[in-house]
């Protein structure tokens, strides 16, 4: 029985953290130079590319993993964006065009 509990005591643990990793997860849309950002419970956040601080991707399997920071009011926020990678491997031209925007 011991094993039980740990198995579920250890699905507990992963749910519970792609959980607050889920209510990190944006989208984002360029409108002009500003950014939308619509988060999962969240109202949506307006800010202008220049408020881009720091932009960091890793590549996951077949995801990249992008983590975004800017000042809104002067608060440092920070979001995680997760795009596919295209089947021949390349990244979609909207999420190269933003990150060298905002870099």
């Amino acid at each position: 029985t011991w094993k039980i509990v740990f198995i579920s005591g250890a699905l507990g643990v992963f749910l519970m953290l792609f959980y607050q990793v889920l209510k990190k997860v944006s989208d984002v849309s360029i409108k002009g130079e500003h950014i939308i950002i619509n988060q999962h419970n969240y109202p949506s956040k307006i800010a202008a590319l220049v408020s881009v601080k720091d932009v960091k991707t890793k590549r996951f399997l077949r995801f990249t993993w992008t983590n975004l920071s800017f000042n809104i009011d002067g608060n440092r926020q920070k979001i995680i964006l997760l795009k596919k990678i295209k089947t021949n491997g390349t990244l979609p031209d909207a999420l190269i065009n933003f990150i060298k925007e905002a870099a």
